[in-house]
């Protein structure tokens, strides 16, 4: 059958089931992606670096500054010269400077 987009055949369903938040298309299951939703890249529709998928919104989530990968939890890995994920704070005898190092 046609599915609206957003939607895919699972050949089982008369229903068309939703494609996983990331998918704009999908085909075959929920999260084979064909096109992303939002700022996602293919071919996985992953958020970029510094970004991460709330698994609600169009476009990824903006991590917090001191994180390079995150998740809602927090990061999980930190950026440049922090330490100690999730919180990323500046290793002893450094200060955070809000800049890309401590």
């Amino acid at each position: 059958c046609d599915c609206e987009t957003g939607y895919f055949d699972d050949g089982v369903n008369s229903i068309c089931p939703p494609c996983a938040n990331k998918c704009l298309a999908c085909t075959g299951v929920a999260t084979h992606c064909l096109k992303c939703k939002g700022d996602r890249l293919l071919p996985f529709c992953e958020c970029p670096i510094y970004f991460y998928d709330d698994g609600e919104s169009v476009n990824c989530t903006k991590c917090q500054d001191n994180c390079e990968t995150c998740n809602l939890s927090g990061c999980i890995t930190c950026l440049a010269d922090r330490i100690n994920p999730p919180t990323c704070g500046c290793p002893d005898g450094y200060f955070e400077a809000f800049t890309y190092f401590c």
